[in-house]
């Protein structure tokens, strides 16, 4: 691949539309990472919010359990352990996109600079 090759790839994938890409990583996470990185052939940030997301689901899973036994303990419902294990388990799982996007935003920007400085 020649410079003006990698150049015109550079400005092409600088020019990606950084709003749109944090609303399809609000609302459908795992394909737009992966469309990213497909689109930017820029893998890190895939890999890096899959095994977060892998990580993540566990430590919901774990505190929903924990959560589950002490409510279960005390006298409380089945119902009020689940909800207050869904409630904690939402943030949790923006931890991935979020990451990804972050990754993918820094890459666009830094892509942005070299073209400028080009």
């Amino acid at each position: 691949m020649t410079e003006v090759e990698k150049f015109q790839k550079d400005s092409q994938r600088a020019n990606t539309n950084l709003l749109l890409m944090g609303f399809l990583h609000f609302f459908f996470a795992f394909f737009a990472s992966l469309g990213y990185a497909i689109h930017l052939d820029y893998w890190k940030p895939f890999w890096v919010a899959t095994l977060t997301a892998i990580g993540s689901t566990l430590v919901a899973m774990v505190i929903s359990f924990i959560i589950g036994v002490a409510i279960g303990a005390s006298g409380g419902s089945d119902e009020s352990a689940f909800i207050i294990g869904f409630i904690i388990g939402i943030p949790i799982g923006f931890i991935p996109p979020v990451i990804s996007f972050l990754m993918f935003r820094s890459r666009v920007l830094a892509l942005r600079q070299r073209v400028i400085a080009a």
